[in-house]
């Protein structure tokens, strides 16, 4: 047996330092030029010079002295001679391979390499110096490189705080995600937080997964109230909500009836704060009459549609005559399809795509409006335009209401009145009431 400690040791020394340990002669040395580096340690001669002289194309024979059966001599040649002389290659069936790794420690590649080897192939370790020599054949060689390149990549290790998840249910699922044989994740039960020992790219797909299982479950209130406005005459063409809201948007909208030709037909939308909707409602009998059309309030989850329908038949003022047995009178709704999700935890979007239905026959507009909004914020949807018709009565005071002869100081009749009808959509997170334990026995059943 030989060892040998070469670092980028010139290749006619590292020949010579085995020759010598063993006392055999060595002929061929002319073809002994470059610099090695190996780490051998109780090796058979023979191994040791194959997995030195391999890399360079050179072969070696042993031979016996014929005056002396206890003294062989070793021939170095180069491996084209050696097949000239022998009729087969010197690698035929034994391929050498001398790996360092970079990342890793022996002990996380040495078992899986023992199993891969055939049962002639023999591998060498030096676990100072991260050195693995294998020989076997050509195809186990290349099968056993692969393996260890590819898993000798820089390693990178990461904590990930669980906030909303036990790291008892999620640790099995990250140790079926990791890289084999070295990959590696801990629990840390004080923290809930789980160390993680991984590729940079392994390390990025389990931070996905964290994170997109690692979520508050959440819902959203939605508050939602249709006010109708009647507008006096300063404020005839509306309320000007580019003034007033933030993030301003407008599409087109032909609106909830025909008689608005001489308006711009367009929905308005945009945001408020908590603080500004208090002001802004309590500022609405500034631009007419307010009135309460709906109040209402939803729970849905998020990246969940819902709808919220406006319908011209319950915009009615108290006094207006009903027109709806007129077969000219074609029923309109305005119907606001909205999706919430959360794209930052202390933010949530709403993207809202407006309707106008006609007698069952839905005209979508051709974009949606996405608006960013803080948590308990309110989205508000403008520029609903209807005119309603009451009738009037105008008259003298005092004279109007004698007896007998009121009526000569009273006018009767019909007077045109513009509404805007507004959205206030007011959108809360909450956190959702978890399933009881009863309750998730029995989904687990079905």
């Amino acid at each position: 047996m030989v060892s040998l400690e070469a670092n980028d040791m010139d290749l006619t020394e590292a020949v010579n330092t085995l020759a010598v340990q063993v006392q055999v002669l060595l002929s061929g040395q002319e073809h002994l030029v470059g610099k090695v580096t190996v780490y051998l340690k109780d090796v058979n001669v023979l191994d040791a010079l194959r997995i030195i002289l391999d890399p360079f194309g050179l072969a070696f024979t042993v031979t016996t002295d014929d005056k002396d059966p206890s003294q062989h001599l070793i021939k170095i040649m180069t491996s084209d001679e050696f097949e000239s002389q022998n009729g087969y290659s010197f690698n035929q069936n034994i391929a050498t391979k001398v790996l360092f790794l970079k990342n890793l420690q022996i002990t996380d590649l040495k078992e899986k390499l023992f199993k891969m080897k055939s049962e002639s192939g023999k591998i060498f370790f030096d676990e100072s110096h991260s050195m693995i020599a294998m020989m076997d054949s050509s195809k186990k060689i290349v099968s056993m490189e692969n393996y260890v390149k590819e898993r000798d990549v820089p390693l990178k290790t990461e904590i990930f705080k669980l906030h909303f998840v036990q790291g008892t249910d999620v640790i099995n699922s990250i140790q079926t995600m990791l890289t084999q044989d070295f990959g590696r994740a801990k629990f840390d039960d004080r923290s809930n937080s789980i160390v993680i020992t991984d590729t940079e790219n392994k390390i990025q797909e389990i931070a996905k997964f964290i994170k997109d299982l690692d979520q508050q479950n959440k819902q959203v209130v939605v508050s939602a109230k249709v006010i109708q406005v009647t507008l006096n005459e300063e404020h005839s063409n509306g309320i000007d909500w580019e003034a007033i809201l933030s993030d301003y948007q407008s599409v087109p909208f032909e609106g909830l009836d025909n008689n608005t030709n001489n308006l711009k037909k367009i929905l308005s939308f945009g945001s408020v704060n908590e603080e500004d909707l208090k002001v802004l409602l309590d500022a609405l009998d500034t631009v007419g009459i307010p009135n309460v059309i709906s109040d209402s309030k939803m729970t849905v989850d998020f990246n969940e549609d819902f709808d919220i329908v406006i319908d011209s038949e319950d915009l009615t003022l108290m006094s207006e005559p009903k027109k709806h047995n007129k077969t000219d009178e074609k029923n309109r709704k305005a119907r606001f399809d909205i999706y919430t999700f959360m794209p930052k935890d202390d933010a949530l979007t709403a993207k809202i795509k407006p309707s106008l239905v006609v007698n069952g026959l839905a005209s979508a507009s051709d974009r949606d409006l996405k608006i960013d909004l803080k948590d308990g914020s309110t989205v508000v949807v403008g520029s609903l335009f209807k005119n309603v018709t009451i009738e009037s009565t105008r008259k003298i005071p005092f004279l109007g209401d004698l007896p007998l002869v009121g009526f000569v100081f009273r006018n009767q009749g019909q007077r045109e009145l513009r509404t805007e009808t507004v959205l206030f959509l007011t959108l809360k997170t909450i956190n959702k009431e978890p399933l009881s334990e009863e309750v998730k026995k029995n989904s687990n059943e079905k």
